[in-house]
């Protein structure tokens, strides 16, 4: 029988550079067990699993051995890879498949980890004692315990056997504190030197923005930061695999599920507990059809693993549901079911803008494309509290954005694309009358929303303001629909650092969106839920 196929199963990033980096890591890999890797990912980046598992077919693997690189147990680990590793026994019983662990709390981890901050403090610039130096221990961050309460092992650890003052934990997103909160108190603590250490294996768009942040932190505090390497290909990482795959093979591969808020009832987590775990299109079924017509793969989901499928609890009915406030709540409760763990990666905040785009479109890959600058979501909001003006490209989005919530909080709207004299100047100089609109909207700019759900030569307008006249908008949404110009004036938009802004890539966009944002941001605003009927 041919030896086992290593599936190597990835995340996934939109950064060119990391699906790079996790594409050697798996060649380094092979090379180091002498066996044949697969790699693949969940989402973001290609092949997806159920590709790599037919190339790994194709080419006669009869024994594949599916190991998610993963550093702590998640939704990911316990949902999405199982539930297609289960249809694919299903639709190749003849093949062995055996799963393994996360890399988790391991020794190698921590001398991978200890490694790489001790490269990071050779490149301080101040001399300090070890007493004076931090070590902030930067998590992903997930909306599961377990996975979080991993990072603060590992910095435990860390600072049992390493040559620092102390060992901090902070995480990027969907759980505290934050990298900017860790970073101060390590500072206030009396920190000279601070050692921002992902617990990441690869880089990406997480890792840019953070050195981003890092240098504006370094121009506002006393200390020095550093951010470190990921651990990329370390040599005990590499090891750790190994380890991982050999214990799937040997059956001794174990999870320990004491902390499991799906098996237990975690504080906080009490609405998780016996919550059906399966996952949907876009991460562990990723690439299977639901319904396959010309041209589409021959692969179906069987229908007891369908993710789309009704799971009954106590007290539901198949009544139809026909009054408006309940049509709305249900609504709600379909696009976070659908959107699955998908949502784990946005803020609270983030998940009622996404979810509320997703609820105006029914199109699920805004959770993909919708993208913002650091801190936007709570610049628009503290605007809107303020009373900001909002400032709409076209009448469409003047009239979806809801004028009672706006006025309610001292705000006001405004469109001028219907003026007679913003039809006259388009006419004379040959242009579009958003654009004229927007450059007549000027005055009224500086600490407003600005709304652009239509045209992109509004948008670059916008941006050609703030950049040579220095308007200041308060928050620019830039999401226009469309072929000419439209990707082209949302990336420059994304470049943007005067201004905060919410764009969405790709041709996809419009006024429904645009709406849609500046109706959530309201609700914030003003401490509504997101699933509440206007």
């Amino acid at each position: 029988m041919a030896p086992p196929t290593l599936l190597l199963v990835g995340h996934g990033s939109r950064d060119a550079t990391g699906v790079a980096q996790f594409k050697a890591f798996a060649a380094d890999v092979a090379g180091f067990l002498q066996a044949s890797v697969v790699p693949c990912f969940l989402e973001l980046a290609d092949p997806p699993i159920v590709n790599a598992l037919q190339t790994a077919l194709r080419a006669g693997a009869r024994h594949i051995v599916a190991l998610p690189l993963f550093l702590g147990p998640a939704g990911h680990q316990k949902n999405d890879v199982p539930t297609m590793l289960n249809w694919a026994k299903q639709r190749w019983p003849d093949v062995r498949f055996d799963y393994g662990t996360p890399l988790g709390v391991h020794p190698y981890v921590v001398s991978a980890l200890a490694d790489r901050a001790r490269e990071a403090m050779q490149r301080f610039n101040t001399n300090a004692p070890a007493a004076e130096t931090a070590v902030l221990l930067m998590g992903r961050g997930s909306r599961d315990p377990d996975a979080n309460s991993n990072v603060a092992k590992l910095a435990r650890l860390l600072w049992e056997g390493g040559e620092y003052g102390w060992v901090e934990s902070a995480f990027y997103s969907l759980t505290g504190p934050g990298i900017e909160e860790g970073v101060r108190r390590c500072a206030t603590l009396g920190a000279r030197r601070v050692v921002v250490l992902p617990h990441f294996l690869f880089d990406g768009v997480i890792l840019n923005r953070t050195g981003e942040r890092i240098e504006v932190l370094n121009a506002q505090l006393p200390a020095e930061l550093l951010l470190a390497d990921p651990m990329r290909n370390h040599p005990h990482i590499l090891a750790l695999v190994r380890d991982r795959m050999e214990e799937a093979i040997g059956g001794t591969a174990l999870m320990t599920c004491d902390l499991c808020k799906y098996r237990h009832r975690m504080i906080g987590h009490e609405h998780d507990h016996g919550r059906p775990q399966t996952s949907d299109h876009s991460h562990g079924l990723r690439g299977i059809a639901r319904d396959p017509g010309p041209g589409q793969a021959p692969i179906r989901l069987p229908e007891s693993l369908a993710p789309g499928r009704r799971y009954r609890h106590r007290g539901e009915s198949d009544t139809m549901i026909v009054h408006p406030s309940a049509i709305t709540a249900n609504s709600f409760h379909l696009v976070r079911r659908e959107l699955g763990t998908r949502a784990d990666r946005f803020t609270p905040d983030e998940l009622s803008v996404v979810a509320r785009v997703i609820h105006s479109t029914a199109d699920f890959d805004f959770a993909e494309t919708l993208a913002w600058s650091d801190g936007a979501i709570d610049a628009g909001v503290a605007a809107l509290r303020r009373g900001a003006a909002v400032i709409c490209d076209v009448s469409m989005v003047h009239t979806g954005i809801s004028a009672r919530r706006l006025a309610a909080l001292g705000g006001t709207l405004h469109c001028f694309i219907a003026d007679a004299d913003v039809h006259a100047i388009a006419r004379r100089e040959g242009t579009t009358r958003a654009l004229v609109a927007i450059r007549k909207a000027g005055p009224l700019l500086d600490g407003a929303l600005l709304a652009i759900g239509n045209a992109p030569t509004a948008l670059l307008e916008a941006i050609r303001m703030v950049r040579e006249e220095e308007r200041r908008p308060a928050l620019i949404i830039g999401v226009p629909v469309g072929f000419v110009a439209t990707v082209e004036s949302k990336a420059e938009l994304a470049t943007h650092r005067e201004v905060p802004w919410i764009t969405c890539h790709g041709r996809k966009g419009g006024s429904p969106v645009a709406v849609a944002i500046v109706n959530a941001l309201l609700r914030l605003a003003a401490g509504v839920p997101a699933t509440e009927a206007d």
